[in-house]
């Protein structure tokens, strides 16, 4: 989805919708000390902020949830 997105190079609103609320419902089961989560989440931030600087920089729930995962990342060590 975020490869078409960028292709387009047209904000998807309702993918932005539906990418908050899977974040919302996984946040709690991820594990920050499992590497195989840790490579998981990583490849994920990359992929979205692709998408982010290039179609959405202003996108205030995915800074948000980003923000507050990076935290627990930090907490977790």
């Amino acid at each position: 989805m975020v490869k078409y997105a960028l292709q387009r190079n047209k904000p998807w609103p309702l993918m932005e919708k539906l990418i908050i609320k899977l974040l919302q419902l996984k946040m709690p089961n991820i594990d920050y000390t499992k590497s195989a989560h840790l490579q998981t989440v990583n490849k994920f931030f990359t992929a979205m902020d692709k998408y982010a600087d290039a179609l959405n920089p202003q996108w205030k729930e995915y800074n948000d949830i980003k923000s507050e995962m990076l935290a627990s990342i930090g907490q977790s060590k």
